[in-house]
C-alpha cells in the first residue's frame, strides 16, 4: 500500500548490526553485554531486535539519554544475532509562550539522528 499522509520533510533510519565481525562471525560471548552504538540516542528511540526478538527498551536494555552505549539486562549469547534500527534521537525544546496576561511554558519533543 502507499504512504498516506504528508511528505517526509527530513530524517534516516539508520541500521547497526551488534557481535558481528564483517557481517557473518559472532563476537558476542555471553558474558559482555555493553556495546558502542555508531549515534548517540536513548532507549526509546532505539529498535533492538536480538535473535529475532524485539528487546523491550527499559526491560531487556538500556540507553541513557545522549549516550551511545546500549547495555543488555542479560549479556546476550554466544551465537545470538542482533541488530539496532535507529529511530532518531529526541530532543527536548522548551519554550515560553505568552498569551494575553498568561505565561506557558511548553516541552516539545523532536526526534533527529546524530552520528557520532
Amino acid at each position: 500500500m502507499a504512504y498516506i499522509g504528508r511528505g517526509i520533510q527530513w530524517g534516516e533510519f539508520a541500521k547497526q548490526r551488534l557481535g558481528i565481525a564483517g557481517g557473518t562471525a559472532p563476537l558476542f560471548d555471553g558474558t559482555e553485554d555493553t556495546w558502542a552504538l555508531d549515534f548517540t540516542s536513548n532507549q526509546n528511540s532505539l529498535l533492538v531486535v536480538l535473535g529475532g526478538q524485539i528487546q523491550e527498551p527499559g526491560i531487556d536494555f538500556t540507553c541513557p539519554v545522549g549516550s551511545n552505549q546500549l547495555t543488555f539486562t542479560t549479556a546476550p549469547a554466544a551465537a545470538a544475532i542482533c541488530y539496532v534500527i535507529f529511530l532518531g534521537q529526541e530532543l527536548q525544546i522548551f519554550l515560553l509562550l505568552f498569551l494575553k496576561d498568561n505565561i506557558h511554558l511548553l516541552r516539545v519533543s523532536v526526534i533527529v539522528l546524530t552520528r557520532n
